[in-house]
C-alpha cells in the first residue's frame, strides 16, 4: 500500500491524510499484517500520525529518507 503526495503537506491536508491512512491501516490489519515497513520521506507530523494510527496495532519499522536512500530507524514504538 502506498500513500504518496506530490506536493508539500500543509496543515489543511492532515484530515485527508488521516482518512487515507486509517483506510490503509484497516486493510493491512484485516489482511493479518503483524509488521509494517514504513518508508518515510516528509515532515515529522506525517510520521506521528502513522505512529498514532498503529499505536495499538501492528509493529511499525520506520525507514527515514536520508541522502538519497532510506535508513532504518527501528520501531516507531518500543515493545
Amino acid at each position: 500500500i502506498t500513500l504518496q503526495r506530490d506536493c508539500n503537506l500543509m496543515p489543511d491536508d492532515l484530515p485527508d491524510l488521516h482518512r487515507e491512512l486509517r483506510a490503509a491501516a484497516a486493510q493491512l490489519l484485516k489482511a493479518g499484517a503483524d509488521c509494517i515497513h514504513y518508508f518515510h520521506a516528509g515532515p515529522a507530523i506525517a510520521a506521528a500520525v502513522v505512529g498514532a494510527e498503529f499505536a495499538n496495532g501492528a509493529r511499525v519499522l520506520l525507514y527515514q529518507h536520508e541522502g538519497g536512500s532510506y535508513r532504518c530507524f527501528g520501531p516507531l514504538r518500543l515493545p
